[in-house]
């Protein structure tokens, strides 16, 4: 085979992987698992290659093969992509009802990826449960301080992502301060991270309020 041809197959097949994940989202599907078995389906397969535009193949990727395809890509083009969906859905005017006094709401809030007993990596958190008694364990997880430009009607998009890491200093504390300092902390690297992605601009979306925790409000035009 040749390298042209190689490539034109490459590229129709990343196509097709970032395709299903794009139906994956649209669909309000929440798990690889659960879209494996949802797409395992010969008119859903069929229904979704005319809508790639590609020729129709008998199975779509499966979740374990679309997770080591991610895996796979830059994070940072993947932040530019973001991007670079946030301008253009601010920039058509389309959901300008949704902001307040003339400003996007950003909501922000913590949510876990992942939860078990063995420690993955050393960017797991880890969680006491009934400390001090018989049955004392420990479970780890992956947690993230994630920020969503609000549009309206229900619809969000995504802007930003930071992780939430525990500092050596707290972790002796309750489980509550231990929360409270890693979010804060989160929060305050994710605020800079958003403002240097989307700086103050000339235009109507001249600054922005954050909502935490869908809590409290504060105030990053500054």
């Amino acid at each position: 085979m040749s390298l042209r041809k190689s490539k034109q197959i490459f590229i129709a097949r990343e196509k097709t992987m970032l395709g299903t994940l794009y139906y994956k989202c649209i669909g309000g599907i929440s798990s690889m698992q659960e879209m494996s078995r949802r797409f395992n389906d010969d008119k859903v397969v069929e229904n979704l290659y005319f809508f790639f535009g590609d020729t129709k193949r008998d199975y779509l990727s499966h979740g374990v093969t679309e997770n080591e395809f991610l895996e796979r890509l830059n994070p940072e083009e993947l932040e530019e992509i973001q991007k670079d969906i946030a301008y253009t859905m601010i920039r058509r005017k389309t959901f300008d009802d949704a902001r307040v006094l003339k400003k996007w709401q950003i909501i922000i809030d913590a949510t876990e990826r992942d939860e078990g007993y063995q420690k993955k990596n050393d960017y797991y958190l880890s969680r006491c449960y009934n400390r001090g008694e018989s049955n004392e364990c420990t479970k780890y997880h992956r947690s993230v301080l994630e920020a969503k430009l609000y549009l309206g009607h229900n619809l969000l998009c995504s802007i930003a992502t930071e992780t939430i890491q525990n500092s050596e200093e707290y972790i002796s504390q309750s489980e509550a301060k231990v929360k409270q300092d890693c979010e804060s902390k989160a929060f305050i690297r994710l605020a800079e991270k958003i403002k240097k992605r989307f700086p103050r601009s000339s235009g109507d979306h001249n600054g922005r309020w954050v909502v935490r925790d869908t809590e409290s409000v504060t105030d990053m035009s500054e």
